[in-house]
């Protein structure tokens, strides 16, 4: 819920002293893939090479609108590569304070929010043995940000069939 007053009050912008009060409505999220298995996997074969590369997503997004508020996109750069979480989050964030990663009630790890463009800003963490094994047993994962105003936000995505879904990477 933090993470839909996040975009409600990134996209609904300063208001001028004429303009009436209006009670705003919270914004609702939810996954965008509403099957039993959150993670969606694409893969394609990349121009000029022979191999098939595949990702496994999963996003929140607004209900109303469809816009991505923010996604988990696991990878492998490389067939022989290690697989890397990249996150994609939304405007109006402190950059600077990076992205606090969780799996259920574990200790998170700080990750440097690396670049930010039109669509919102990423970090990409590489997922060593230890986080692997943690995503596979566990049933949340929390990306935990700062607002503009210095709130903190939480957004989570289930890792329900993250093991099915990173077999097939």
């Amino acid at each position: 819920m933090l993470g839909g007053l996040l975009l409600l009050a990134l996209v609904t912008g300063p208001v001028s002293a004429q303009d009436a009060p209006v009670a705003a409505e919270p914004l609702q999220i939810g996954p965008a893939n509403d099957s039993p298995q959150p993670w969606a996997i694409n893969c394609s074969n990349e121009v000029g090479r022979d191999t098939i590369v595949c990702t496994m997503t999963q996003a929140l997004v607004a209900r109303d609108s469809n816009q991505r508020i923010i996604a988990a996109t696991i990878y492998r750069p490389s067939p022989d590569a290690a697989a890397l979480l990249r996150i994609n989050l939304p405007h109006g964030i402190l950059l600077q304070q990076g992205v606090d990663v969780s799996i259920d009630a574990g200790a998170p790890t700080r990750v440097p929010i690396t670049i930010a463009d039109q669509n919102g800003s990423y970090a990409t963490l590489e997922l060593t043995a230890d986080l692997l094994v943690a995503l596979q047993g566990g049933g949340l994962v929390t990306f935990g940000v700062k607002a503009a105003n210095g709130e903190a936000v939480g957004f989570q995505l289930s890792l329900k069939g993250f093991t099915s879904a990173f077999a097939k990477l």
